[in-house]
């Protein structure tokens, strides 16, 4: 029996800082959400009866979605009952975009559903209005990933705020997700003045993938001051990244404030090939951690 509603996939993103305000996302077609939306006007408002993983929401998101739902159909007034389903495979606090992907995710399902008509500008500032009324933090520069796809440069003080920029062709990424490993989230060690110096690595990082210089990624990653704090939480990280960089990757680096380490692969051999290597490793070390392959997905949000 096919679904009456709206199915829609709502992907992860990968976000950096960089300097002042700005901020770089990159849209990932792997792992992402699946949000389904029909009308149901058994109550007059949003019911989320179907929210995998519920335990793990430490922080809320449950809520948070159906209190931006419902602000959504109350602003554009829309007054109809909507039962929500959304099933979780962004894995939660692991620095991949979970709850900007729910919130865009849930609201794009609503204006198709409802024909609301209303473009991806309006919907993207309707969110960061409320983000902000309700203090929830959130990257804007995930919002827009999950809105245009592709790689996007987040600046608020710009004329044009949203950027979406080049995609390098052949770029895939592998995801390594550590919270198995330690309970304990790695950057919790690791001294605060030293987060600008990163933030500086993951700008130079972005550059060079930007402008396809494996070299500028590379500096991006081996000037990372603050490597040593991570050692004691992941012992590992040294090891994967000596692995990675004999296979000539781009770079290798953490979602930012995240549980997840990433490698930027440059083509498909390379990948394949490091990825064998660093599985190897984590059986002779029997470290229980898994890989997942991911790309840049270029459309953000689609409907299927």
């Amino acid at each position: 029996m096919s679904y009456s509603g709206i199915k829609l996939f709502a992907p992860a993103s990968l976000s950096f800082y960089s300097y002042g305000l700005k901020n770089l996302s990159i849209c990932l077609d792997n792992p992402g959400n699946e949000i389904k939306a029909h009308i149901d006007d058994t109550y007059k408002t949003v019911t989320l009866d179907s929210y995998s993983k519920e335990k793990k929401d430490r922080f809320g998101s449950k809520e948070i979605i159906k209190e931006f739902a419902i602000s959504f159909l109350s602003e554009f007034n829309a007054n109809t009952g909507i039962k929500l389903e959304i099933s979780n495979r962004i894995p939660f606090d692991s620095g991949l975009g979970f709850l900007e992907a729910n919130i865009t995710g849930t609201l794009i399902a609503l204006n198709n559903l409802l024909k609301m008509h209303l473009d991806k500008t309006t919907i993207f500032n309707f969110i960061l209005k409320n983000a902000s009324e309700k203090n929830i933090r959130i990257l804007p520069s995930n919002i827009a990933a999950n809105l245009y796809g592709g790689i996007i440069l987040y600046n608020e003080k710009a004329f044009n705020p949203i950027q979406k920029i080049y995609n390098p062709h052949g770029i895939s990424f592998t995801l390594i997700p550590t919270k198995s490993h330690s309970n304990q989230n790695p950057f919790s060690q690791i001294p605060s003045e030293l987060f600008p110096d990163q933030a500086v690595s993951i700008a130079t990082l972005i550059k060079g993938l930007m402008i396809d210089d494996a070299e500028l990624m590379a500096t991006g990653i081996n000037n990372n001051l603050f490597e040593k704090h991570l050692i004691s939480n992941m012992d590992f990280m040294l090891d994967i990244r000596e692995i990675s960089f004999n296979n000539k990757v781009y770079a290798l680096g953490l979602a930012h404030l995240g549980e997840i380490i990433f490698i930027v692969n440059p083509n498909t051999l390379i990948k394949e090939q490091n990825d064998a290597e660093i599985t190897e490793y984590f059986k002779i070390k029997n470290i229980k951690l898994s890989l997942y392959n991911s790309n840049i997905n270029l459309n953000g949000i689609y409907k299927y």
